[in-house]
């Protein structure tokens, strides 16, 4: 993996829900499974929903999934936050 790959999956393991994320991710193929996604999302609560959003959109480098931010602030708690602002200060496109 290169180190922007590493950096992306340290910042999901920092997540009390990285399982639900890591799963819709083959890292050992560095590929994300997008209609997976899109199953999960329809059933996710809101804060898993803009996690996997997040993380997909990063992954791909492009707005795969819209996100609503004033949405995404409001739903999420501050460890999620915190890990989203991490990647602002050091944003990376795996």
């Amino acid at each position: 993996m290169t180190p922007d790959q590493i950096y992306f999956f340290n910042l999901i393991q920092q997540s009390p829900i990285s399982g639900f994320i890591l799963s819709h991710f083959d890292q050992k193929e560095r590929i994300c499974d997008i209609e997976k996604a899109k199953r999960s999302i329809g059933t996710a609560s809101s804060g898993e929903a803009y996690l996997l959003k997040f993380f997909i959109n990063v992954w791909s480098g492009c707005e795969e999934f819209p996100i609503d931010l004033v949405g995404m602030s409001r739903s999420l708690d501050r460890v999620h936050l915190q890990i989203i602002a991490s990647w602002f200060a050091k944003p990376i496109y795996p």
